[in-house]
């Protein structure tokens, strides 16, 4: 059938000539044609294709959205870790002297062989195999950063532990004059016979009779005893890793043999019993059953530190200077 055409009568040319179909009509039809197109696929969709056909388009296509996501959640979680294990490495292996976590045993030989072979016969098979590796990656870096965490602690605590129980402060509250000018560990005159060169084992810190005596560290009282010729009655703790102080001439011995001591914690109080002339503690520092200079051991505190120390020790300590005898 030939296609209809129609004639229009030129007045100009005195002819009639054909007459093409408007713009807009072409654009009509072929709307026509398209919504037609449309409502017969839409009709197809509904009625023709099959519910479990649809619910497993639905599926892919949910399931692609969680791919992208749990991806971006993936690259986060990996960087927070990376983060963990350099914080590691500058700050907490290095201050407690431990080794780093270097690469080879981050990245932990992860990849390789296929741990998931099914996903490959699945469509998306190559972003699903990208996630299963970077899971696994993952995973072997949080079994890194926790066994790191469990040896920061660990070295932590034991740290800890030592650096509370290694002399650190001075015996009595406060001292009368500096320590480089109190009489120190060295040889010098006897304060009583005056004969010279003789070794001093410690050093002496003057203070009034009564005033309260402080363990130095964390320790055990090894021994409370009284020597008439030496250091009258005087008290030695047990400090560990090789330390033990002694705390000479008290007038009253406030601890006892076995009991657990604490820094800053009361022991004694200062009098001027044995081989002495004036109220002062003796104070003596062993290092693997050797005397050694206490100066080193002596932290520079206010008054006021040691009192927070103490408190915190024991809140209702009492600092007041008590009136005392001497033992004869």
């Amino acid at each position: 059938m030939k296609k209809k055409v129609m004639y229009r009568f030129n007045a100009e040319t005195l002819k009639y000539e054909s007459v093409k179909a408007p713009t807009v009509k072409k654009i009509l039809k072929y709307g026509a044609a398209a919504a037609a197109v449309l409502l017969y696929s839409w009709g197809v969709w509904n009625y023709v294709t099959p519910n479990d056909v649809k619910a497993y388009l639905a599926e892919r296509n949910q399931l692609k959205t969680k791919i992208v996501q749990s991806n971006k959640e993936l690259d986060v979680l990996s960087l927070e870790l990376c983060g963990m294990r350099d914080r590691d490495n500058s700050l907490y292996r290095s201050m407690l002297a431990l080794g780093q976590i270097d690469e080879s045993s981050w990245k932990g030989g992860v990849g390789g062989s296929i741990k998931n072979p099914e996903l490959v016969q699945l469509s998306d098979a190559k972003k699903l195999l990208e996630l299963a590796e970077k899971v696994q990656t993952i995973q072997h870096q949080l079994n890194v950063i926790t066994v790191s965490q469990d040896e920061l602690l660990s070295k932590a605590q034991k740290e800890d532990k030592k650096l509370r129980s290694i002399p650190a402060i001075r015996p009595i509250p406060y001292l009368d004059r500096p320590i480089h000018m109190l009489s120190g560990f060295g040889f010098r005159r006897d304060p009583v016979t005056g004969a010279s060169s003789q070794m001093h084992q410690g050093i002496d810190m003057t203070a009034p009779q009564g005033t309260p005596i402080f363990a130095t560290g964390d320790g055990v009282v090894a021994r409370t005893e009284y020597k008439s010729s030496g250091y009258g009655l005087n008290v030695v703790i047990d400090h560990g890793y090789g330390y033990q102080t002694l705390y000479g001439h008290m007038v009253e011995i406030a601890s006892t043999p076995g009991q657990k001591v604490k820094r800053g914690q009361i022991i004694g109080y200062v009098g001027s019993t044995g081989y002495s002339t004036a109220p002062h503690v003796h104070y003596e520092v062993f290092k693997n059953d050797q005397r050694i200079d206490p100066v080193p051991f002596i932290a520079d505190m206010t008054y006021q530190e040691f009192q927070d120390l103490a408190k915190s020790v024991d809140a209702k300590i009492d600092f007041s200077t008590r009136s005392r005898y001497r033992r004869k």
